[in-house]
């Protein structure tokens, strides 16, 4: 037989289960507020209450404390220590909170992303965590001197100036309700005929090189900005603004716009380019114009198309002239005109001294003109120039 055949043996008898201990009869609950009851003494000694009273002291020391010296009354009759005497304490009140705006410092930011305008201009965002604030049309400045790629420029320029290489400031694009402080820079071109250098810093950022880099930015400056209180005072603010011009207006018609508090302002928003591709944030302005018609005009001046018309009916051909201005305004004794654009360079102004000319009149300049020629008040007048 098999080991496989083979009976099986008897499986013995479960043992019984040790007896287990009765279980300790829990603790009554000790009331809220009440003492906690003492530990039960270690296995093996008495209770305290058990315990003998303690020996009599030694033969020979007091049972109790010795009475004071002779004339002196016992501790027990003394009086009570006066008080304290009154301390004068001063406290120095807290400094009023200032509401101002925080004052001009470097910020650190970052810079998340870069999108193309043009072909020669692009929009930076800035993430800048808590900024503290600004206004709408406001600036920053950038140091190139930061950079690496231009550290070796920068001290080019510095040798054949023989001076630092200064700061340059940017107007942002964006409004203080949104996630980001924005530029939009125009890459500057270079003219060897009247340009005395290369442009060292817009062609940079324009580039998209930045995208992703941290950048100390410094600000915010500026008084190109409308005045919380200037609804009591117009009706109607005039934009008038030439090529990348447009960047500190944009922001202002943006952030007023989103105020239904000055809806009773209108904004006639005049932007002056070469031609219909070099407008900057052109679709952003017909989608403001189709979101606020009640609130917002707009006209293109095109100067280097034939035919501008057939981009719309607002489109004209030509400079900015008194005679098309004045068509646009309500009344030049009450409405604001707010102009951002080139103007004569100290470079063009230091030539033209030199040759005994007088230098050509460039955006800003022709505005000026404007502006005497229909007796708008210098009071009511804002520019914002670069060259």
């Amino acid at each position: 037989m098999s080991d496989e055949s083979k009976p099986l043996p008897p499986i013995p008898p479960p043992t019984a289960p040790a007896a287990m201990p009765p279980p300790t009869p829990a603790a009554a609950p000790v009331p809220l507020g009440a003492p906690p009851p003492p530990p039960a003494p270690p296995p093996g000694l008495p209770p305290l209450d058990a315990l003998p009273p303690p020996p009599p002291p030694p033969a020979g020391l007091p049972a109790a404390p010795p009475p004071p010296p002779g004339g002196l009354p016992p501790l027990d009759s003394l009086p009570p220590p006066p008080p304290p005497a009154a301390v004068a304490v001063t406290v120095a009140s807290a400094a009023p909170a200032t509401t101002g705006p925080r004052p001009i410092r470097w910020m650190d930011a970052v810079c998340v992303d870069v999108v193309r305008r043009t072909h020669d201009s692009a929009t930076l965002y800035f993430f800048v965590g808590e900024h503290g604030g600004y206004k709408a049309g406001q600036f920053v400045s950038i140091d190139p001197k930061q950079f690496p790629e231009l550290a070796r420029w920068c001290a080019y320029y510095e040798k054949i100036k023989g001076k630092k290489e200064g700061i340059r400031a940017y107007s942002m694009s964006s409004i203080p309700s949104e996630p980001c402080v924005s530029i939009t820079v125009k890459a500057e071109p270079y003219h060897p005929d009247k340009d005395v250098y290369p442009p060292l810093l817009s062609p940079f950022l324009a580039s998209g090189a930045l995208k992703g880099r941290e950048v100390k930015l410094r600000g915010f400056s500026g008084p190109y900005t409308l005045a919380p209180d200037h609804k009591d005072h117009t009706d109607q603010v005039v934009h008038l603004v030439a090529g990348s011009g447009v960047v500190p207006n944009y922001a202002i018609l943006k952030d007023e716009l989103q105020k239904p508090e000055n809806a009773s302002v209108k904004h006639t928003f005049i932007d002056v380019n070469k031609t219909y591709d070099d407008i900057i944030f052109r679709d952003q302005l017909f989608a403001l114009q189709e979101a606020y018609p009640d609130r917002m005009e707009l006209i293109h001046l095109i100067t280097r198309e034939e035919d501008p018309s057939v981009h719309g009916p607002n489109f004209f051909k030509g400079r900015p002239s008194a005679d098309l201005i004045r068509k646009f305004i309500r009344d030049t004794s009450t409405c604001l005109l707010y102009s951002c654009g080139p103007a004569i360079t100290k470079y063009e102004k230091q030539r033209a001294k030199a040759e005994g000319i007088e230098p050509s009149p460039r955006f800003m300049e022709s505005v000026e003109s404007i502006v005497h020629e229909l007796g708008i008040d210098k009071k009511r007048f804002k520019k914002e120039e670069f060259g």
